[in-house]
């Protein structure tokens, strides 16, 4: 086990990601938010698109940023 964290340790030092690859991240995840509240069928009752929005360019990201916050806001429409 301790050279399994070793391992990943090491992996995740030599990982880069930029700032561009975040925001994409963020873009395609929203997306998939989207799709699921719209078009679950597990729920027994998606929502219309039209009732669900995301938000543009709502993420602001510092040259150095390391993670993404991901806010999510619910609202009565």
């Amino acid at each position: 086990k301790h050279i399994d964290d070793q391992m990943l340790q090491q992996l995740i030092s030599q990982q880069t990601v930029d700032s561009a690859q975040l925001v994409s991240l963020a873009k395609q995840r929203a997306q998939l938010v989207f799709n699921y509240l719209t078009s679950n069928d597990n729920t027994g009752s998606p929502l219309h698109p039209t009732r669900v929005e995301i938000e543009e360019d709502a993420l602001k990201l510092s040259a150095d940023a390391a993670a993404i916050a991901c806010p999510l806001t619910l609202t009565a429409l």
